[in-house]
């Protein structure tokens, strides 16, 4: 994605007072992170630290905020936690770029930055649209649904779908297989050594996959193939980064349902480009 005119070699003289802090889980995120330090902008870019390691030039925090939380708070771990990072490291900047689907951080990202009155800017990655996507040169037969419950319904019928949703979302999916269906889950994260502890079905229904991206349509086809997937379960994610998937499904034929997004908290700074991010900030450093 292009983040604008700016270029790593133009560096923009800034004096700033304090750092700013990227809440990261997108592609964008990191791309904002690497962009703001080339241009000599103090950050710190935060991830959940369980997928992948970064290697960056830049600061990094990982493991979420409950770490720093004061026991005696009664705002919730979460929010007192990032509220006394942000001041111990004189946060003057919030920039919350986390996954559209993180509905809870930005909550508590938007509470804390009230709590010590500095900036909140939200960045929303467009949704993909349905419209376009059955319209395009690899048109597919898509459904949005509100709910789990809404497309455990839907896709009953089928008898091996695929879920990409991530590995937390599982959780929401306890007791709720069917038992003439065959589960196949995909997770970026490493799974604990008994990943399917939560489950009461017979694990035999149930494999999971950690493969890390980005992958190509040619990988996504030759894994439904090889996995006899005839659904495909997706979260509404937006972007580039997850197509090849949505490709895949559309060359043989795979119906693909995917979960609505939540709404999230609503921001009086909140940008759908990652260009206008990145100029609203060097505006406000």
């Amino acid at each position: 994605m292009d983040l604008g005119p700016v270029r790593a070699t133009e560096l923009i003289e800034v004096e700033s007072s304090g750092k700013v802090l990227i809440l990261g889980g997108i592609s964008e995120a990191k791309k904002l992170a690497q962009q703001l330090h080339d241009n000599g902008i103090p950050l710190i870019y935060s991830i959940q630290g369980n997928v992948r390691a970064l290697e960056v030039d830049y600061e990094i925090t990982s493991g979420g905020f409950s770490q720093y939380s004061d026991s005696t708070s009664s705002k919730g771990c979460s929010v007192s936690g990032l509220g006394i990072f942000l001041k111990k490291n004189q946060i003057t900047l919030l920039v919350d770029a986390t996954h559209p689907y993180a509905e809870t951080m930005s909550v508590n990202a938007l509470a804390s930055t009230q709590n010590i009155n500095i900036p909140y800017l939200q960045y929303v990655r467009p949704p993909w649209s349905l419209e376009e996507l059955t319209a395009s040169p690899w048109p597919l037969q898509i459904e949005e649904l509100a709910t789990y419950e809404l497309v455990l319904a839907e896709t009953h019928r089928y008898k091996r779908p695929f879920w990409a949703i991530g590995y937390n979302s599982l959780s929401h999916l306890v007791d709720k297989q069917p038992a003439h269906q065959t589960w196949v889950f995909r997770t970026a994260k490493k799974t604990p050594n008994e990943p399917l502890a939560f489950f009461e079905q017979d694990p035999a229904n149930i494999e999971i996959i950690q493969e890390i991206g980005p992958f190509d349509i040619q990988h996504e086809t030759k894994l439904f193939q090889r996995k006899q997937i005839d659904a495909l379960i997706c979260k509404n994610s937006g972007g580039n980064f997850n197509e090849a998937k949505l490709k895949a499904a559309s060359a043989l034929d795979i119906p693909v349902f995917l979960l609505k997004r939540p709404n999230k908290i609503a921001a009086n700074c909140q940008y759908s480009s990652i260009e206008t991010l990145f100029n609203a900030i060097i505006a406000r450093i």
